[in-house]
């Protein structure tokens, strides 16, 4: 059997764990100016918060991801099967990336509006959602919203 039979590539999902790694970053990143801010960031703590938070996340997410790349049709003696395995890691694979891509969103529009004591997002987004209504509804979302 060749390798190269047993393994396809879906390329989608190693760009979702890229992006995911980006967010991360930036999460970081946000964290540690809060920490800065308020004065608690202690250099000590970095290695451990990326060994417990960072990098147990990645691991988990690479070999879901890894899992997905198997072509188990090549593995399997019947090919329903297979597909249905292959269908299924993949499936499990988005989810987990998606699950944890809004996990890392809502951490980090947490970390703007407590970094610049605003709702950034949720003014964005009421701006953007808001067209074609008039006036007195757009005051009454924004005092919902507030």
């Amino acid at each position: 059997m060749d390798l190269s039979t047993i393994f396809s590539t879906n390329i989608a999902l190693f760009y979702w764990l890229l992006g995911i790694v980006g967010l991360i970053a930036i999460d970081v990143c946000l964290g540690i100016s809060l920490a800065i801010k308020s004065e608690t960031f202690s250099v000590d703590k970095l290695p451990q918060f990326i060994n417990t938070k960072v990098s147990a996340y990645l691991i988990g997410l690479s070999v879901l991801v890894g899992a997905a790349q198997v072509d188990f049709t090549a593995l399997l003696s019947q090919a329903t099967l297979g597909a249905v395995t292959n269908i299924g890691f993949v499936g499990i694979a988005g989810t987990a990336l998606g699950t944890y891509t809004i996990q890392l969103f809502n951490e980090i529009v947490k970390k703007i509006n407590t970094l610049f004591g605003t709702n950034v997002v949720t003014n964005q987004v009421v701006n953007l959602s808001i067209s074609g209504i008039d006036k007195t509804q757009v005051e009454q979302i924004k005092n919902i919203i507030s």
